[in-house]
């Protein structure tokens, strides 16, 4: 019995073999079946020497790689793999930049937003020390003076990262950096 199923397995296998190729709009490959049975709207390939042609170009290139030429699948020249390459590329790149602007302005992006908000009061105070800076310049009369009104200045502590964790965790509390 099981003598005559084995063969009867290998070909039941055989007698459906096929591939069906299935095209984007423009003529480039989107998918493809070796399973044997025929994909509808695709074009399919029996057993013989066009199957083992085709059988061979999607073992051997790249989907991406592969275009319809008449009514066969063929590798893309040279020129219209970098072609694709660079479409690739172009459309990876525009999905990373809008993904990181989404979580710069998403909710996930809330602890970065108020990271960005400490450091900007942080820089807009040291700049305020520096404009009072340059008027105290500007109204001394003499060095003496000067040195009067610099000392006169608020003094501009280091910062520690303690600081800054509740400065950032601050301003998450207050919603002051929701969207």
């Amino acid at each position: 019995m099981i003598r005559f199923l084995i063969p009867m397995l290998l070909f039941s296998n055989l007698a459906f073999a096929g591939i069906s190729v299935c095209y984007n709009p423009d003529n480039t490959m989107k998918d493809f079946s070796l399973r044997g049975d025929q994909v509808q709207g695709c074009d399919y390939y029996q057993a013989g020497a066009k199957y083992d042609q085709v059988r061979t170009l999607l073992k051997t290139v790249e989907r991406r790689y592969i275009k319809k030429l008449g009514s066969d699948p063929v590798e893309m020249s040279p020129a219209e793999k970098v072609a694709v390459d660079d479409a690739l590329a172009a459309t990876n790149e525009t999905q990373y930049r809008t993904q990181q602007k989404g979580q710069f302005n998403g909710a996930q992006g809330v602890y970065l937003r108020a990271m960005v908000d400490i450091l900007i009061k942080e820089l807009n105070t040291l700049r305020q020390w520096d404009e009072s800076f340059k008027a105290q310049v500007a109204l001394a009369s003499n060095l003496a003076d000067l040195k009067a009104r610099v000392a006169a200045l608020p003094t501009m502590p280091d910062r520690t990262l303690l600081q800054a964790k509740n400065a950032i965790q601050a301003d998450i509390d207050s919603k002051s950096v929701d969207e």
